[in-house]
C-alpha cells in the first residue's frame, strides 16, 4: 500500500477506537439531572450576606441535566451582587455567558481576563466583562469562570473535550458549573469591578468544597 493508503487505514482505526470509546461513556447519568441544594454556599461570606431565607435552586427544562441556584448579596458599603451558579452533569447545558447574555440585548464593551486569588485554595483565571444593555441604557459588570473538581477554566471549547475524555477513560462523571457574579453599575466602573473580585474571592473556596463532591443525579 502507498503511504497514503496506509495513513488513511490508520486515521480509519482511530476513528473507530474513538467511536467505540465515546460509546462507553454512561449517557443515562450525562442526561439525567443533577439534584443540588447547593447547602455548602453560605448565606454569608466574608462581608457579603444574604438577606434571603433559603436558596433559590431552580430547574429549566431548557437545561435539561441543570441545577441553577441564583442568590442575592450586598456588603457594607452596600455593593450588591446577583451569584448565579449552573450546576450540570452534561456540558451542553453550558455556553460562554456572553453568547447567553448576547441574545438578551447585551453586548460587551470590555473583555478582560483577570486572576482571582481565593481567601484559602490556589489563584485561578476569570473573565469580567463590562457590558451594556441598548434598550435599556444600564450598564452591568460579569465576572465568570467554569468550574469542575479538578480544574477552573475560562475557555469552554476545550474544557468540554477534555472532560469528556476524562469520563471516557475513568468511567466516571463529574458535575461542572458555570459560576457568574453580575453587579449593576453603581456609576464607579472600579468600585463595581472590584465588587466582583472581592465576592468571587470570598464564594470560590465554597464552591470547591460543593465540587468536591459526587453529584447526585437522577436519571
Amino acid at each position: 500500500m502507498s503511504k497514503i493508503q496506509i495513513s488513511a487505514v490508520v486515521l480509519a482505526s482511530l476513528c473507530a477506537v474513538w467511536f467505540a470509546l465515546a460509546e462507553s461513556i454512561p449517557f443515562g447519568a450525562v442526561g439525567g439531572r443533577i439534584m443540588e441544594d447547593f447547602a455548602e454556599i453560605p448565606f454569608r461570606v466574608a462581608d457579603w450576606q444574604s438577606n434571603e431565607a433559603r436558596s433559590e435552586v431552580s430547574f429549566d427544562k431548557r437545561l435539561a441535566s441543570s441545577a441553577i441556584l441564583d442568590r442575592t448579596y450586598v456588603n457594607s458599603r452596600g455593593d450588591k451582587v446577583y451569584l448565579t451558579i449552573v450546576y450540570t452533569a452534561n456540558m451542553s447545558d453550558l455556553h460562554q455567558p456572553e453568547i447567553c447574555l448576547g441574545g438578551s440585548g447585551w453586548s460587551t464593551k470590555t473583555r478582560q481576563p483577570i486572576v482571582v486569588r481565593p481567601t484559602r485554595g490556589s489563584a485561578f483565571p476569570a473573565i469580567l466583562n463590562w457590558m451594556s444593555s441598548e434598550s435599556s441604557g444600564t450598564e452591568r459588570i460579569v465576572l465568570y469562570w467554569f468550574n469542575s473538581p479538578r480544574a477552573k477554566t475560562t475557555v469552554l471549547g476545550s474544557y468540554k473535550i477534555k472532560m469528556y475524555l476524562h469520563r471516557i477513560l475513568n468511567r466516571r462523571i463529574e458535575g461542572v458549573a458555570l459560576v457568574r457574579v453580575l453587579v449593576p453599575s453603581s456609576g464607579d466602573q472600579y468600585r463595581s469591578e472590584e465588587a466582583a473580585k472581592s465576592f468571587a474571592q470570598a464564594i470560590a473556596s465554597h464552591i470547591d468544597v460543593m465540587m468536591s463532591k459526587p453529584p447526585v443525579i437522577q436519571r
